[in-house]
């Protein structure tokens, strides 16, 4: 698609006028962690999502559970295995977010409230609300996923985000 070069905003300056990127896929979302990741024995059904590409604009939907935990994670949980690289911006914690539909079967003390971006990786960094909720910090894994019980950690979400691809 080509825009005309004379439909501009005042005072915009054109660095294209072709959209000629667009893709539509799907995706396997995964769990992460900073420093442990958490790993699953079995394989729960219904996991997956859908993406759409255009231009640099990236916006996917997915839904993500374990079916049981055997190991003990640390570090910030992750949301990872997102189908483009986040763009390189100039703050290290900028270029999307990330929003819950349904968040099922957490610990009590370490329930997703959501998520940011971190430029040049391929997973979201997951936060949880301070016990005052004025303020959202980084989710610890280990508070989050400390139960072995099946089909646990269920979150379906939907996120936006820029990429350089």
């Amino acid at each position: 698609i080509v825009f005309p070069t004379d439909s501009v905003a005042s005072g915009a300056a054109i660095t294209s006028n072709t959209l000629d990127d667009y893709e539509e896929g799907t995706w396997t979302p995964v769990y992460s962690a900073a420093t442990t990741a958490p790993t699953s024995s079995g394989s729960p059904s219904g996991i997956g999502g859908y993406y759409t590409k255009v231009g640099r604009l990236v916006t996917l939907t997915g839904r993500i559970r374990l079916s049981t935990l055997t190991n003990t994670p640390a570090g910030t949980l992750q949301l990872a295995g997102l189908p483009f690289v986040i763009a390189d911006t100039t703050g290290t914690e900028q270029g999307g977010s990330l929003h819950f539909g349904r968040i099922k079967n957490f610990t009590s003390n370490g329930s997703p409230a959501g998520g940011y971006a971190i430029k040049d990786a391929s997973h979201f960094n997951l936060t949880v609300r301070t016990t005052s909720r004025l303020s959202m910090n980084d989710l610890a894994a280990g508070d989050a996923m400390s139960d072995t019980g099946t089909n646990k950690y269920e979150l379906v979400f939907s996120a936006v985000y820029y990429t350089d691809s």
